[in-house]
């Protein structure tokens, strides 16, 4: 059943796309166009998610490759957009002596060019007023291709062939981390990609090819060629430059330099001046097309006031995902979203700089939004008919409201069109405690977890406790292991011993809710693509600053996917079985295994949970405690940025708890 799935699947996307190959610009047929340009994203999605067994491995990755280069001749004869035009034409100028920087398509200077070699070049250029906004590296790529033939089609050729090596690069990267070929479709039989890279010819493949390479090649440990092949992604489109805060690390900064290499390739045109990025700050002040955020700031704002506003507004994103997004790929995908957000002008093209990214998480909200370009179709008919480029704002409803709501919903929900990893159904539960001198509230504990009908274990990892901790626990006739006193040292020593499906991190001084441990249990039976999660906490004490803490953590979890410790973190033993370290952290081992689950899968939040004692948050009171927390966590984030995860110094766990026998 699966086989046929696939196969209606893949020949219906053939379909669509030779009918969306044949329909020629989407302005002429917007509805047709409109219709199988969506059809393609239901076909492509249908393929990954009813991809064969028989087709894993090898195999699979040439049918995918076949069907990605098929799908791209299929557009070869496609008309070029009027992008493509002036590519050519930037090429054949260079050819002929001239400053793309300084003199623009309309400039007289260049007329003689255009009798002798490019008026047909010349008539299809827009803004024939500005001159060259491309950074030098592709504006060189285009002088090169334009010596060879100043021709449209060679150009778009070479385009493709740089959008199949990406395809190379993606499969090399997916190998890598291990993840299975179906997911390489999403870039393979991308409708977007095929309409604007082999259709149109825009060359932001070749922007997102040297940005997935440059990845590609810090991960493998080759930092200095990585870095300077970011470099020549920036030095393509300035976008790129945006993914180098996210992978500079303690391990590579010292070559990280490199990346700014490739701003050499401004020295042939350094006689421009300060024309050397005049049309890039016409077109980021001045336009706008098929924007969202800055639509909305347009119309609360003083015009003067919205480019500073998004300034702000994504230096504060910039800053969310640099906290919150540790996982380096996931981070870059995600900061680059940001941007693309809160540009003023949004053409469907530049979605492809995201579109490789979709591979590894296929991100339902941004899948919509490439598919919701569909809105645009129209636009194009209306200039067609009309000769004016005008924007229905009622069709960017239809395309931004889905898109935000989608995205909103997966803040709380991750929904992803496609897991790669689906695990089995668990069926028994280990509980971990690790513990110091916590007689006063075992007892409690240890009571309401046994009445668990699916334990299969208690593990108690005790860190030296001088009371009746390891008393109580012999008593209660749970497995009792010493270590040495640390949290993330108890917890590493107790994962070491746990033989459960499904492993409960819980602290001595949170009492789980009556079958909240069953519920751990049946929530991921029924969602075989999650890896674990954590579950709501309340005080004891039900006071207002206690109320408040509650909601915060609650909050913070669903908002960054970070839980603590004390909100009883569950996980299945064989997504940390070889990939975890806490072994070196005598504490922020609940936000190091919260950070390596959420590379891992999906995360639930049960709403009902455990009850936790306040003992801590009175000491020194709810205000202090609060600041103390968030101090420590913050620090945590920025640290393990910068050096990677699994190690926290005594300072950390001294801090926290004061009197170090506590």
């Amino acid at each position: 059943m699966k086989h046929l799935a696939f196969t209606v699947a893949a020949l219906g996307w053939t379909a669509a796309m030779t009918g969306l190959a044949a329909s020629g610009p989407t302005g002429v047929h917007p509805l047709t166009s409109g219709v199988l340009y969506t059809a393609g994203f239901i076909g492509m999605i249908a393929m990954v998610r009813r991809f064969p067994d028989s087709l894993k491995g090898g195999k699979g990755l040439l049918f995918v490759f076949a069907l990605g280069v098929a799908g791209r001749l299929l557009f070869l004869s496609y008309p070029v957009g009027n992008d493509m035009y002036r590519y050519v034409w930037e090429g054949l100028i260079q050819n002929h002596g001239f400053n793309p920087y300084v003199h623009s398509p309309d400039s007289e200077i260049l007329v003689g060019v255009r009798q002798s070699a490019g008026d047909s070049i010349w008539q299809q250029i827009n803004h024939k007023n500005l001159p060259a906004i491309y950074p030098p590296f592709v504006l060189l790529l285009f002088r090169i291709l334009a010596a060879v033939a100043p021709d449209p089609l060679f150009f778009k050729i070479i385009i493709v062939l740089l959008d199949v090596s990406l395809l190379a690069v993606l499969a090399a990267l997916l190998t890598v981390r291990r993840e299975p070929v179906a997911a390489l479709l999403f870039y393979a039989a991308n409708p977007l990609v095929l309409l604007y890279v082999a259709g149109e010819g825009h060359y932001d493949g070749l922007q997102a090819l040297l940005l997935i390479l440059g990845i590609y090649l810090l991960v493998n440990r080759r930092t200095a060629p990585g870095f300077v092949v970011l470099g020549l992604a920036g030095m393509s489109k300035f976008f790129a430059f945006l993914a180098l805060p996210f992978l500079i690390t303690a391990g590579n900064w010292k070559k990280a330099p490199l990346a700014l290499l490739p701003m050499l390739f401004y020295l042939p045109f350094a006689d421009a001046g300060r024309q050397l990025f005049h049309s890039l700050e016409v077109f980021g002040l001045r336009m706008h097309y098929n924007d969202a955020a800055a639509a909305v700031l347009r119309w609360l704002l003083p015009e003067i006031a919205v480019i500073p506003t998004l300034a702000v507004l994504l230096a504060v994103c910039l800053l969310t995902v640099f906290l919150f997004v540790q996982e380096e790929l996931r981070s870059v995908f995600v900061a680059l979203a940001c941007l693309l957000l809160l540009l003023p002008t949004l053409h469907p093209w530049y979605l492809v700089l995201v579109a490789p990214f979709l591979v590894f998480y296929s991100s339902a909200a941004w899948l919509f939004l490439q598919a919701a370009m569909v809105f645009t179709f129209p636009v194009l008919y209306g200039e067609l008919t009309s000769g004016v480029f005008q924007e229905m704002h009622w069709l960017k409803l239809l395309c931004f409201g889905p898109f935000y709501a989608l995205l909103i919903y997966g803040i709380f929900h991750n929904p992803r069109v496609y897991w790669p990893r689906r695990f089995p159904r668990p069926e028994s539960l280990s509980v971990v405690m690790p513990v110091l001198n916590e007689a006063a509230v075992l007892g409690r504990c240890l009571h309401a977890v046994k009445k668990c009908s699916v334990l299969r274990e208690v593990i108690l990892v005790d860190g030296g406790s001088a009371d009746r901790t390891v008393a109580i626990a012999r008593q209660a006739g749970v497995k009792i292991v010493a270590s040495r006193k640390g949290r993330g040292i108890q917890v590493e020593a107790g994962l070491r011993r746990a033989s459960g499906d499904l492993i409960l991190v819980l602290h001595a001084d949170c009492v789980p809710a009556e079958g909240v441990l069953a519920k751990m249990l049946s929530s991921l039976q029924r969602a075989p693509e999650a890896v674990g999660g954590s579950v709501a906490m309340s005080f004891a004490q039900g006071s207002f600053p206690c109320r408040a803490v509650s909601l915060l953590n609650r909050l913070r979890t669903r908002l960054t996917g970070i839980s603590f410790g004390d909100q009883a973190q569950f996980f299945r033993r064989a997504v940390l079985d070889t990939n975890h370290n806490l072994a070196d952290m005598m504490l922020m081992e609940d936000v190091e295994l919260s950070l390596l689950l959420k590379e891992q899968g999906r995360l639930v939040l049960l709403k009902e949970g455990v009850q936790v004692s306040g003992r801590r948050w009175q000491t020194n009171g709810f205000v202090n405690k609060i600041f103390l927390v968030m101090r420590l966590f913050l620090r945590y984030l920025i640290e393990r940025r910068w050096r990677g995860g699994g190690q926290t110094r005594y300072d950390y766990y001294r801090a926290y708890y004061g009197n170090p026998g506590k």
